[in-house]
């Protein structure tokens, strides 16, 4: 059989084909003089991956159309004014950088729920303070080889930056940070996220504080869609983004318990397989060291709390895998049910470069709803679903990564 690519779309696109049988011969045509192949080496076997770039009109895009504040429209601090950004006005799904000038007191005047890429405050820049209308932070673009740019919001001056106006998380996945040496980031509008949002925080920096409403914790944690590092990310007494440390830990092998919806269990230093015997849990952190396991499911596993978005699993060594196999996997009274694997410096970074190993998180077992309640699966980082055990039907948001089917009866 011969397969067709036709590249014509209006901007440089990157594809990437994976091939599930054996002895597949990728061929471009002399004719395609814009096309770059790029091809690992063939061994003739099954699980070997390609990538095509249409270079035909511009390079792939590195980065996000940013627009710099320049403070030239002072007194006025009026997002609307021209002369703020340097006579360049911002577009709706622009990146917006705050870094220069002495207009530090911002106005958003744009019509609210307006879309915009990212906000960065920049290395050496005062404190800002955004206040006015809200905004929609929009989905990061992956570029190339696991890079990607905007859909967060970035302190990296070691002043303390506050945002008061309003932000709302597009269903994406969206990286929210202080840098090394940066000062405190203080959201004090009020935050909320669409269905399908996952969040990446990271401080490496100053405080990420939250004061607005909106964003509370759910049985310790954010939800299974947030995570600091190689945790859950929660909020501490003083509102504070910090990485959950309360788990109820097992360890060594055998049944996980106890069963409840406040539980947020920590697989650890495991010695061999584990069981889950019709229970439900808040959320399942799988930190491996011993080996490759298998957490087998009798009846049914349900995480989350009810209609929520708190229940995830999150398998953070990429360098061992936890299966899902058995009875099925559900949201507890449905909602959001979000699997993710790798970590923050691996969401978008395969684990192994042609699927021919499996991911972190293997999923052998079918995703359900729960009764009627209905089930929407987020993924983030790279997940497998193995074989025709391995089910769902429902919408489905795939953030950073990808999820991999490698059989053919796989639905």
């Amino acid at each position: 059989e011969i397969y067709t690519l036709s590249l014509h779309d209006a901007l440089p696109i990157f594809y990437t084909f994976v091939n599930r049988l054996s002895g597949l011969n990728l061929d471009v045509p002399a004719t395609n003089a814009g096309t770059q192949l790029d091809q690992q080496s063939f061994t003739g076997a099954a699980n070997q991956q390609f990538s095509l770039v249409d270079t035909a009109s511009s390079a792939l895009p590195g980065a996000l159309n940013v627009i710099s504040w320049t403070s030239g429209g002072a007194p006025d601090g009026n997002w609307l004014t021209a002369a703020n950004w340097g006579n360049i006005s911002p577009q709706a799904g622009d990146g917006l950088s705050f870094g220069s000038g002495s207009q530090v007191l911002t106005t958003n005047n744009f019509s609210p729920n307006t879309p915009f890429a990212n906000i960065i405050f920049t290395n050496g820049s005062a404190s800002f303070t955004l206040s006015g209308n809200s905004i929609v932070l929009t989905n990061p673009i992956e570029t190339v080889a696991g890079n990607t740019s905007g859909g967060g919001i970035d302190n990296a001056s070691a002043s303390s930056q506050t945002i008061n106006l309003p932000v709302t998380l597009s269903a994406a996945h969206h990286p929210i940070a202080t840098e090394s040496g940066a000062g405190q980031l203080n959201l004090n509008g009020a935050f909320g996220r669409s269905t399908g949002t996952t969040a990446q925080f990271a401080v490496g920096g100053g405080n990420i504080n939250f004061t607005g409403a909106g964003l509370t914790n759910i049985n310790g944690i954010l939800g299974g869609w947030a995570t600091l590092g190689n945790n859950w990310a929660s909020l501490d007494s003083n509102t504070n983004i910090v990485a959950y440390s309360a788990y109820t830990s097992v360890t060594g092998t055998g049944a996980i318990q106890p069963s409840a919806t406040t539980n947020n269990i920590k697989i650890s230093s495991d010695t061999g397989n584990f069981t889950a015997n019709n229970i439900v849990l808040n959320s399942l952190l799988s930190q491996l060291t011993g080996g490759n396991r298998t957490l087998t499911i009798t009846g049914t596993l349900k995480l989350g709390a009810s209609n929520s978005a708190s229940g995830g699993i999150y398998c953070n060594v990429s360098t061992k895998t936890l299966t899902i196999a058995g009875g099925p996997l559900t949201a507890n009274g449905g909602g959001e049910l979000t699997l993710s694997s790798g970590n923050g410096a691996s969401f978008y970074t395969p684990p192994n470069a042609n699927g021919a190993t499996p991911y972190p998180l293997l999923i052998n077992t079918v995703i359900s709803d729960d009764g009627a309640n209905p089930v929407k699966l987020n993924t983030v980082g790279y997940v497998e679903m193995q074989n025709s055990n391995a089910t769902y039907t429902g919408d489905t948001y795939i953030n950073a990564g990808k999820i991999l089917s490698d059989k053919s009866a796989h639905t």
